[in-house]
């Protein structure tokens, strides 16, 4: 049960009203809870750790719908949650913040840490054949071969920060190198610090 896994131990948390924070289709956080956990941070966490965030988006996932149909969609969104929550720890925090995007908040978890991670997922969904039988002869797709998978990877931005740094410059470095994983073709994970390197070695 994905609400059981996400709630079960959150003890570092805002105060979780049940249903109110958590997303219909896949079960794991919602946006709503994601703005509420990032603007109580410093309550919550009050020691000298690192933390991280990973940016997660569905490439090019329009095209999915479009082709597919919404309730295929929705579906593979679900089995994305899944994969995620899979590949992630107790400790961390799971947030559907879109249509297509996710966030992971980790603690105590330096960039090199939550850069595997990222990598896990990514591999796990890039591998992945999106496909239920019952659901396409519900829907009598029959322009679709039988059994024929729906192939579908993500693009992964992972940033680290202390404690006493601020979050949302975290989160807008990890959706700088979100941006760039897209840049390089998708289906990549990009850290920020590879993208500050890059910045600081070009000469000006």
């Amino acid at each position: 049960n994905l609400l059981k896994r996400q709630a079960g131990a959150k003890t570092a948390a805002p105060e979780l009203h049940q249903h109110q924070f958590i997303d219909y289709l896949t079960g794991i956080y919602n946006n709503d809870y994601f703005s509420k956990w990032v603007s109580q941070f410093s309550e919550y966490h009050t020691t000298e750790q690192h933390y991280s965030v990973l940016l997660i988006d569905a490439d090019r996932f329009k095209l999915v719908n479009e082709t597919y149909g919404d309730l295929i969609g929705d579906f593979a969104l679900m089995k994305i949650a899944n994969i995620i929550l899979q590949n992630s720890r107790q400790s961390d925090f799971a947030f559907r913040l879109g249509k297509n995007k996710f966030a992971i908040m980790l603690d105590e978890t330096q960039e090199s840490a939550a850069f595997y991670i990222g990598e896990k997922i990514r591999s796990a969904i890039e591998q992945t054949a999106f496909f239920d039988q019952d659901i396409f002869q519900y829907k009598r797709q029959t322009s679709r071969r039988k059994n024929e998978p729906v192939n579908i990877t993500v693009s992964i931005g992972v940033s680290s920060f202390m404690e006493n740094n601020n979050v949302g410059k975290a989160i807008k470095l990890a959706e700088n190198a979100l941006s760039k994983a897209k840049e390089m073709g998708r289906n990549v994970t990009i850290k920020s610090s590879q993208i500050q390197v890059k910045e600081n070695s070009t000469p000006t």
